[in-house]
């Protein structure tokens, strides 16, 4: 009974982090971001290795990127394009 319960605990910890994550979620981040960087959906999603309708999802807030290291990877390629598009308008000033 004490495994059935400490796996019911990780399931809703699981849960609750899954989400906390949706609410802090932003599609028109994704979107915007890709977009600035001059990647379409199809060179995204591969870059990721997911679906074009997947990053369609989460662009449109009906989703968000699960597990597996997907968010932590779209996490990246976007901090990547605000890092350089950030150098880049600081390059210009």
């Amino acid at each position: 009974m004490g495994e059935a319960v400490t796996a019911l605990e990780k399931r809703l910890a699981d849960l609750r982090e899954r989400l906390r994550a949706a609410r802090r979620f932003d599609g028109g981040r994704v979107r915007g971001l890709r977009k600035l960087g001059g990647l379409s959906q199809k060179e995204l999603a591969q870059m990721l290795g997911v679906s074009t309708a997947t990053v369609s999802v989460w662009e449109r807030g009906a989703g968000v990127p699960g597990g597996g290291g997907i968010a932590e990877g779209l996490e990246q390629v976007l901090t990547v394009i605000e890092e350089e598009m950030g150098d880049a308008s600081n390059d210009e000033g």
